[in-house]
C-alpha cells in the first residue's frame, strides 16, 4: 500500500445535502425504494427467528 500524507484542512465550508435517508430526487428515491423491494428481508427474518429458536 502507498502511504498517503492527508491534512485535514483547519475549516470545512460544505452542506451534506444528499445521504441514504435524502436521495433529493424522486427519480433516485423511486429507484432504491425498487432495488429494496426485491430483498426479501421477511426469509431472513424467518431465518434468524429460526436460530434463536
Amino acid at each position: 500500500m502507498k502511504k498517503i500524507n492527508f491534512k485535514v484542512p483547519e475549516t470545512i465550508n460544505h452542506t451534506h445535502e444528499v445521504g441514504i435517508v435524502n436521495l433529493m430526487n424522486e427519480e433516485i428515491t423511486a429507484s432504491f425504494d425498487n432495488i429494496i423491494d426485491q430483498f426479501h428481508f421477511e426469509l431472513v427474518e424467518q431465518a434468524c427467528e429460526k436460530l434463536v429458536k
